[in-house]
């Protein structure tokens, strides 16, 4: 028999399915990163870096927060017995940081993204380089882009993992339809960004409704849960508490 693909093996890259994909390039990418310092927490509704955030992805800019990590300055000081140590300057645990990176539209010339609270700590472009810590944070933003979207589709996260909850009766869909997808990033070549998209099962999963709460109230155990975004595990009891509780105050 003759095989009619001039190829070796019978295959071509047409045939190939590849879970690899460019996403952007690093030329001519510029970031910059606010600060606020506070000494006090603030509501999420009140600090402007998280305020800055929420703006500036709602309008699909390259956008990640963190908070201000631990400043070790290289100079060393004495000691009251004249010894020389290392002097670490720790953060503010309230203190936070917003990095925001753009290839033409810079974020802060469109009015009401970045809050005038916020002061500039610094900027760079490709043209200087990328930093290990830049193209990571770089890459958090873009997983942030890509969790926005697929929470628009009705994907929840839990963990590292997307997954569509199921709409109906768990017990009766079939789980081999159901598909969990995570993202990996590097950077290929010199500036190519691309991205890994990893797919696994995983277990049946619905959204709460009433009838959980109904079904968990007259349990005595409860109803196991996941919460969203970090997957972790908790147990839904059914109970109601009032607004005047003690307890709910210290929430």
């Amino acid at each position: 028999m003759t095989n009619p693909c001039p190829v070796a093996n019978g295959a071509s890259l047409e045939d190939c399915h590849l879970n690899l994909f460019a996403l952007t390039d690093l030329s001519d990418i510029k970031w910059r990163r606010y600060g606020y310092d506070s000494t006090v927490a603030l509501r999420p509704l009140e600090d402007p870096v998280l305020l800055s955030y929420a703006r500036c992805l709602s309008c699909d800019v390259l956008c990640v927060w963190r908070r201000r990590p631990v400043v070790k300055p290289d100079t060393m000081g004495l000691d009251f017995g004249g010894i020389q140590v290392t002097k670490d300057t720790p953060a503010s645990p309230y203190d936070k940081e917003l990095w925001v990176f753009w290839y033409t539209d810079d974020p802060a010339a469109t009015g009401g993204n970045i809050s005038s609270e916020l002061s500039e700590l610094d900027q760079g472009y490709w043209d200087n380089g990328l930093s290990y810590e830049c193209r990571t944070l770089l890459f958090k933003a873009l997983h942030n882009i890509l969790e926005k979207s697929l929470i628009s589709e009705n994907f929840v996260r839990l963990e590292r993992w997307f997954v569509n909850p199921y709409s109906g009766d768990v017990r009766s869909s079939d789980v081999r339809d159901h598909l969990s997808c995570s993202f990996s990033f590097f950077v290929h070549g010199e500036s190519k960004v691309c991205t890994s998209v990893d797919v696994s099962l995983h277990q049946p999963i619905c959204r709460l409704s009433t009838d959980h709460i109904l079904s968990a109230h007259r349990s005595q155990k409860g109803l196991p849960v996941i919460l969203s975004p970090y997957g972790l595990s908790g147990t839904l009891t059914g109970q109601v508490y009032q607004d005047s509780d003690t307890t709910v105050s210290k929430l």
